[in-house]
């Protein structure tokens, strides 16, 4: 819905358990989506989110944008994080998740880790905990594996939105 969940909160987005993770979307990894909710205190992480490659029914497929096409990439981060060391708990996972990200100026004050996750940089910190305490794997990963670059070439904020199929709005808020 585009707005701020510090202040208006959504369900599930803003549960607060150990084992979620609130996913804000972005523009590749060059803005936050206009759509997309945020929350400093209550969204954890970004990913891509606009112009998604989606599966449809008939076998076929759909760019479609939502927070709800950003979430799935976040999880599948962690069935590969998982699958690197089956021995993480989940809050290993997730700090691995939230603390692997490339930090975003444009997500400062708009997420808490104020990042994009990188998925690259979030794997090699779960091998590496096969040998070493997950705050040194995380640590070690950071060093090396670099940020994942911003595709210029990709679309612009102006077309970004155009033919794709857009999110709903969300239906269950507490006032």
């Amino acid at each position: 819905d585009g707005n701020d969940n510090d202040k208006l909160p959504t369900f599930p987005a803003n549960l607060d358990n150990p084992n979620v993770i609130s996913v804000a979307a972005t523009l590749d990894r060059s803005a936050i989506a206009r759509f997309s909710s945020y929350g400093k205190e209550t969204v954890d992480v970004a990913a891509p989110g606009v112009g998604v490659e989606s599966t449809i029914p008939g076998d076929g497929t759909l760019k479609m944008s939502g927070t709800s096409q950003a979430s799935p990439g976040v999880a599948q981060i962690a069935v590969g994080i998982k699958d690197q060391n089956p021995a993480l708990l989940p809050r290993d996972m997730k700090e691995i998740i939230l603390r692997t990200v490339d930090h975003k100026d444009f997500l400062a004050g708009k997420v808490a880790t104020s990042g994009v996750v990188n998925s690259e940089r979030a794997l090699r910190a779960a091998q590496l905990s096969l040998s070493m305490g997950v705050d040194q794997a995380i640590q070690r990963a950071i060093l090396e594996v670099q940020d994942i670059p911003v595709k210029e070439d990709e679309f612009t904020a102006a077309e970004a939105f155009e033919g794709w199929v857009m999110p709903l709005p969300s239906l269950i808020q507490l006032n």
